[in-house]
């Protein structure tokens, strides 16, 4: 198959995310991948690079800082003009932003291809937009967005979605049930692999004895309300107890008890390396979402860190990703109150036995369920059977 995949993120979060890993998993199937992302600096014309065997072109974009994720009109004329050069079997938009969906759109109607748009965020109707913006920029850019999240659905062929709750968003917009996709977001089981905890710590300098509890990347609001009053309560509880910010820059964005600031640790920006030591210099790592439209409409890509790392999670009871932590079992779930999710955390911390035996369980996990190479034969199956439906 000849394949276009139309990616609204910047090249270098494109690389991390999942159809990259599609692409490269699609390419080592035989089939001819290319990914068109944002290039991170040009202006004009096409950055164009290979790896793994797909082709990757870099689209120049005008916008600056984070409207430079999908919404250029500039950006949308060069993919346009990009898409219509050759002819291929599938065209995949990423989400549905103007730079992935309209020349995902010109590429169906005038050069043929099936049309898949997946679903990867609740981004607009009172989703993440409103969970993580100010008033302003809620309100003028929520139906913007909402607007090109929903309107576009019905004329895909197929349709992926990540979680249940998108699912039933498409279906209630119009979408036939059996053109769709429910996947989970991956686990990158061939780069990241469980460490020995012990030699993790001694090169990152913690001490062997300490309780270190981990978080991997960006918090929403009411994610962030939750860790840190949930975390005074831990606190409070275990004096040895320390906190993980791994992937941010400061600790000051959480509003947590000045006492408690020096058991909070600040990694900051990290490789891809250097994360894998994190993770498992930690005892768990931390899910704390709250219950709510962002989170039932997502799967956090950081699970598939966690699990494939080995390392068992507190998770709070939300979004489908906690039937699979329950069913490993590999972590605690919690309900989503500072007092519960503080006190299953203390819990978990208790018991090291059962907490190496959810580790294997993390790991046997993201094998068997979330590897990548697995979810890309279900994406490929599911081209092969649109391709195959007149």
């Amino acid at each position: 198959m000849r394949i276009l995949m139309l990616n609204h993120a910047l090249a270098w979060r494109s690389r991390l995310a999942r159809s990259y890993y599609w692409g490269c998993n699609l390419a080592r199937m035989g089939h001819k991948v290319t990914i068109v992302e944002i290039s991170d600096t040009r202006r004009a014309g096409f950055d164009v690079s290979r790896q793994e065997g797909v082709t990757f072109i870099g689209a120049p974009d005008l916008l600056m800082g984070k409207l430079r994720s999908g919404w250029d009109p500039w950006d949308v004329l060069h993919r346009i003009a990009f898409a219509l050069l050759e002819k291929y079997d599938v065209v995949h938009s990423v989400d549905s932003r103007p730079v992935s969906v309209l020349p995902a759109l010109a590429c169906k109607y005038f050069r043929g291809a099936k049309l898949i748009i997946d679903w990867g965020d609740w981004w607009g109707r009172g989703g993440t937009i409103q969970a993580r913006s100010s008033n302003t920029v809620e309100a003028l850019f929520q139906p913007v967005e909402t607007f090109f999240e929903e309107y576009f659905r019905r004329f895909a062929d197929g349709s992926i979605v990540l979680t249940s709750a998108l699912k039933q968003r498409a279906v209630g917009l119009g979408v036939d049930p059996k053109t769709i996709l429910q996947t989970a977001s991956g686990a990158d089981v061939e780069r990241i692999r469980p460490r020995d905890p012990m030699e993790a710590r001694r090169r990152l300098g913690f001490e062997p004895r300490a309780r270190l509890i981990g978080y991997v990347g960006a918090m929403l609001k009411d994610d962030q309300e939750l860790l840190a009053t949930s975390f005074g309560l831990m606190c409070r509880m275990d004096p040895r107890i320390h906190l993980l910010l791994i992937g941010r820059k400061s600790p000051k964005t959480l509003d947590i008890d000045p006492s408690f600031l020096e058991r909070v640790i600040p990694v900051g920006a990290v490789s891809a390396d250097e994360l894998q030591d994190y993770i498992a210099a930690c005892d768990v790592m931390l899910l704390p979402l709250k219950d709510n439209l962002a989170t039932r409409g997502r799967w956090p890509a950081k699970i598939g860190d966690y699990l494939a790392g080995g390392k068992p999670l507190v998770a709070t009871r939300t979004g489908d990703f906690s039937s699979l932590i329950e069913s490993g079992p590999c972590g605690v779930l919690a309900d989503d109150t500072p007092e519960d999710y503080a006190q299953k955390t203390i819990e978990a911390l208790s018991f090291k036995e059962r907490l190496d035996e959810m580790g294997r369980k993390a790991r046997e996990t993201a094998e068997e369920r979330l590897d990548w190479r697995i979810l890309t034969r279900q994406v490929e199956q599911f081209y092969v059977k649109l391709l195959n439906t007149r």
